[in-house]
């Protein structure tokens, strides 16, 4: 997945871009651009930059003003974190109660919140994102986070990244307990920017991949389940049923076991 060509700049922070910001600029095949060049009228809607807070992302015309980044000490994560994940709905739907040290594969891992919870709870789990430039936001995320604290090094040792589609994607030996995918809400009208993440992302990425393959590919992945988040109201997966269904207020977790 790629970002749409015309959507996206990379902006340097002066006049003379820092080596790492041409760095990300070229790893990332994006225009690296002034400060000065940048025209609301004329913006391309959206631009990477690397501040002291990190990597970002950020709307700059009036239909899409906002910063987005990845992190992972944020004090609403850091509260549910804190919490039991085997009372909360993503714990169920995975299987916490019955194991608590699951492997889980993230086959679509976008900014890697609920695997930060997963892996938080003691899961090892290993994150899969196609796109650069989101992949790019979340390796930062994790780098920032490292430096914060023992406890969240000790946490993130139990995370693997790895910038892939998962469709490409080969076991090459690995066993997972759990596939978990992730896709992306559709677009509703009336709530588009209610959540400022989920609608940047919708801008910017191509379409997702065929949940019906998805979920299909993901079925020869997992040895005890694959559990698929939808919006709570959203139609199945491919019209498939699942075997288990968790419900919250705003979203459900479909489970669908292995047999």
């Amino acid at each position: 997945m790629t970002a749409r060509a015309t959507s996206l700049v990379f902006l340097q922070q002066s006049a003379e871009a820092s080596d790492r910001e041409r760095e990300l600029a070229q790893q990332l095949q994006l225009q690296l651009v002034q400060p000065t060049t940048i025209d609301e009228d004329r913006s391309p809607g959206f631009v990477l930059e690397l501040t002291a807070a990190g990597l970002a992302l950020r709307g700059i015309d009036k239909d899409t003003r906002g910063t987005l980044r990845v992190d992972f000490t944020a004090r609403s994560l850091q509260r549910r974190a804190q919490q039991s994940l085997k009372t909360q709905q993503l714990g169920k739907a995975v299987g916490l109660s019955k194991q608590s040290q699951l492997r889980v594969l993230d086959a679509t891992a976008g900014l890697g919140t609920d695997a930060f919870l997963l892996a938080n709870a003691g899961c090892e789990v290993t994150l899969l994102e196609r796109s650069a430039f989101v992949f790019a936001l979340l390796q930062d995320g994790v780098s920032r986070a490292r430096d914060t604290s023992s406890e969240l090094c000790e946490v993130f040792s139990r995370i693997t990244l790895a910038e892939e589609d998962f469709l490409h994607f080969e076991k090459q030996g690995a066993n997972f307990d759990v596939v978990y995918l992730d896709p992306m809400f559709p677009e509703k009208r009336n709530n588009a920017r209610a959540k400022k993440a989920m609608f940047f992302l919708q801008q910017l990425l191509d379409e997702p991949s065929d949940e019906a393959v998805l979920l299909d590919h993901a079925r020869a992945f997992a040895d005890k389940r694959v559990v698929v988040k939808r919006a709570r109201l959203a139609p199945l997966a491919g019209g498939q049923q699942p075997d288990i269904q968790f419900k919250g207020s705003s979203s459900r977790f479909d489970v669908y076991l292995t047999h």
